[in-house]
């Protein structure tokens, strides 16, 4: 899977021990640095997010004004197909790649979405 580095868009998070609190700290820092990018490069629009019931999906922070987390009903697949696209591209497109930035990222996307 591909990542951005760190310092592109989330502060990084030094942890002595990566326990269940720790992994909570780095969901909920991640998270919020991305939900915030979103919610500053759509400024004038409304933002309806619809999220799996995956456990970072759930971290705890506070989300912007105009943005709205839609959590689809566990154990349903068939309301999530997307997951077999993320897959494809995960595994043609960003396997064991670090990102200068969002913008490479988002190029790297658009190819791998041209492409399938």
């Amino acid at each position: 899977m591909g990542s951005i580095a760190s310092s592109t868009v989330a502060r990084r998070v030094m942890l002595p021990v990566f326990d269940r609190s720790g992994r909570q700290l780095a969901l909920t820092t991640v998270g919020e640095s991305f939900i915030n990018e979103i919610a500053n490069r759509h400024t004038q629009e409304n933002i309806v997010m619809v999220v799996d019931g995956a456990g970072w999906h759930k971290a705890q922070f506070k989300l912007p004004s105009k943005l709205k987390l839609h959590f689809l009903s566990p154990y349903s697949p068939e309301l999530n197909p997307q997951e077999h696209i993320w897959d494809e591209l995960r595994e043609k497109w960003f396997h064991n790649i670090v990102f200068d930035s969002l913008d490479a990222l988002e190029e790297q996307l658009l190819t791998g979405m041209k492409a399938l």
